[in-house]
């Protein structure tokens, strides 16, 4: 099962076709795939961005115990920095990538 999902969302990020914009995201309450990160970090916060952002139809849900981290990541100033990763969040933040305290 792991490797099947490795090599769906592999499938979806090496296809440079895909990419997230605000018509090509499906507001389907039935996604082709829903993930969910626990723990909210410098690694897992930008890789679930960008897994989201090259593959709308994934729901990712990433969850945190810290309402702080959260509420960082739900903010216009993300809490950490990589290039061009705030405009990537902003586009796709409510759309098919999520972030939430509620385990």
């Amino acid at each position: 099962m792991a490797y099947l999902l490795f090599s769906f969302i592999r499938a979806c990020l090496l296809d440079s076709t895909k990419d997230v914009t605000t018509d090509s995201i499906s507001q389907s309450t039935n996604p082709a795939l829903r993930i969910c990160c626990i723990g909210v970090g410098y690694v897992s916060g930008s890789t679930c961005a960008i897994i989201a952002s090259k593959c709308p139809d994934i729901l990712i849900t990433v969850v945190d115990v810290s309402a702080e981290r959260i509420a960082a990541w739900k903010s216009d100033a993300l809490p950490i920095f990589e290039p061009g990763l705030d405009e990537i969040v902003r586009k796709i933040r409510n759309r098919n990538l999520f972030f939430s305290t509620d385990t």
